[in-house]
């Protein structure tokens, strides 16, 4: 049972983790604005001084053509455009996108923009600025890469045009538009720095994390859950390695679009097996099983299966990580009837992972946006850095509940010692044995007393911190050298009274 004091603390802790990872999300930055959905975007009275501009929806599409700006110059482009709303983008593999800006003329500004899925080649007042891998007319001919982009321009005219070809070939989201930000150079290249900070914050945290709990494991191995939570850090870890690949954009993008997924997958089983190491018997071994199977089909799928495939059936799994995140937090909202603080830092660190998790899920159904909040492509990771002192508080409770039974034990040893002193000082000379007689260790003697006190092996190996095999060990050294088989017999020898 926990105190009343303890709550109190945890809550104030992790009331001031809360606090501290907001103000890092909410460090001073310029207001962003969406556009409207016309391709033609009339900025040149707006503020730029604290403001930048966000589109999605705003592009002139032309399906199934990579027109250059030549093309429209020639009149080649004769083809009416259609707006993002007409079109279904998974059914097309390649197009090209248009966009005009009215802006205050004389001034430089920037573009931050992630490449089109999954090539693009861009092109500003009809100069190609960059290409991110090379988009083409079928599979053969393109290279898909994706990759977040900073590009600055300047204009005296206030007339800018930006042409993006975009081709897909490989994923299910088609060749869907970019999203761009647009604001004066100083606030985009402030923002790019703020999202980078961010996205390398977050990696750094859960890198720190998984190694400081792989090293717990490796000191003390029978604390495996310590080793299942290094993994769940690692793999959350893994969702920033788009951070990782724009310092190395030549890139194999079919490697890492299958590392993607196939870590999108471990995460849900390492976290579901994190959590029935944690509180064995949380879960139903059927239920874990079926996730486990799941997992494995997927990522058994992944290698073998084209991109543009098993991209799709994403869904199926993200539905069923749905339902089991469900089952996993009513059960261990029933774990609360227990009033333990571990239980509910379990809940608490769970609930904020799920729900972010969930976030991240609709975001990529493109039904409800948090990327401008967050600056980042996946939130669930700042969910697995709540769960992280979650889980410290927790193992700190742990530990010191550990350690007021230790220290218990250890009264226990002396008062059995004690018992067992005066009982061969009053026993005639040589009726007697002493435990010392018997040949036996330090460890073993602590572990001798604490058979006696009535301890089982593994309330001895929690008290001791040794794993059920060295108890196991310890106690077949003991009666061997003792002469017996049980502890019932040990306390004979030694005529002890057990109580």
């Amino acid at each position: 049972m926990t105190t009343r004091h303890e709550y109190i603390v945890i809550t104030v802790f992790l009331v001031l983790i809360v606090f501290v990872w907001t103000m890092l999300f909410a460090m001073p930055s310029p207001s962003e604005i969406p556009l409207t959905n016309e391709s033609v975007q009339a900025l040149s009275r707006s503020d730029f001084s604290h403001t930048i501009y966000a589109n999605t929806h705003g592009w002139a599409s032309y399906p199934e053509r990579l027109y250059t700006p030549a093309d429209f110059a020639g009149e080649a482009a004769a083809d009416r455009p259609f707006t993002q709303k007409e079109m279904d983008y998974s059914t097309i593999q390649y197009a090209t996108h248009t966009m005009r800006l009215l802006l205050p003329p004389g001034r430089t500004y920037g573009l931050l923009m992630k490449s089109a899925d999954y090539a693009m080649r861009i092109f500003i007042d009809g100069v190609e600025i960059d290409s991110v891998g090379t988009p083409g007319q079928t599979r053969e001919t393109t290279i898909p890469r994706t990759l977040k982009r900073v590009y600055y321009f300047s204009t005296q005219s206030g007339e800018v045009d930006i042409l993006v070809q975009a081709a897909n070939f490989v994923h299910r989201e088609g060749a869907y538009p970019p999203k761009l930000f647009i604001g004066s150079a100083e606030h985009i290249a402030r923002k790019n720095d703020l999202d980078l900070f961010r996205s390398c914050a977050l990696l750094f945290c859960l890198l720190t994390a998984s190694l400081y709990h792989f090293g717990l494991f490796l000191i003390n191995r029978i604390r495996k859950v310590a080793l299942l939570f290094s993994a769940c850090c690692l793999f959350l870890s893994f969702l920033q390695y788009k951070t990782i690949l724009d310092f190395f954009p030549h890139y194999n993008w079919f490697f890492a679009i299958r590392f993607e997924y196939i870590n999108h997958y471990l995460i849900i089983a390492a976290f579901v097996l994190f959590l029935d190491g944690l509180q064995p018997g949380l879960l139903h071994q059927r239920i874990t099983q079926i996730c486990y199977g799941i997992t494995g089909l997927y990522v058994l799928l992944t290698l073998v299966l084209d991109p543009k495939i098993f991209t799709v059936w994403l869904y199926g799994f993200d539905a069923a990580t749905a339902l089991m995140a469900l089952y996993v937090l009513l059960r261990l909202a029933q774990n609360l009837r227990k009033k333990k603080a571990q239980n509910a830092l379990a809940f608490a660190g769970t609930l904020v992972v799920v729900l972010l998790g969930f976030f991240d899920i609709l975001v990529k159904l493109q039904l409800f946006w948090i990327e401008n909040t967050t600056g980042l492509e996946f939130a669930s990771p700042i969910g697995m850095i709540f769960m992280v002192f979650c889980y410290a508080l927790a193992e700190a409770l742990d530990f010191a509940e550990t350690e007021r039974a230790y220290t218990e034990a250890l009264r226990e040893i002396e008062d059995i010692q004690a018992r067992l002193d005066m009982h061969t000082a009053s026993s005639p000379i040589g009726t007697a044995m002493h435990i010392s007689d018997l040949g036996l260790s330090p460890r073993e003697t602590d572990i001798a007393m604490l058979l006696l006190g009535g301890k089982t092996r593994k309330e001895i190996g929690t008290l001791l911190f040794l794993s059920a095999g060295s108890v196991n060990t310890y106690c077949s050294r003991i009666y061997k050298k003792a002469g017996c088989s049980s502890r019932a017999e040990l306390a004979r020898l030694l005529q002890y009274e057990m109580e």
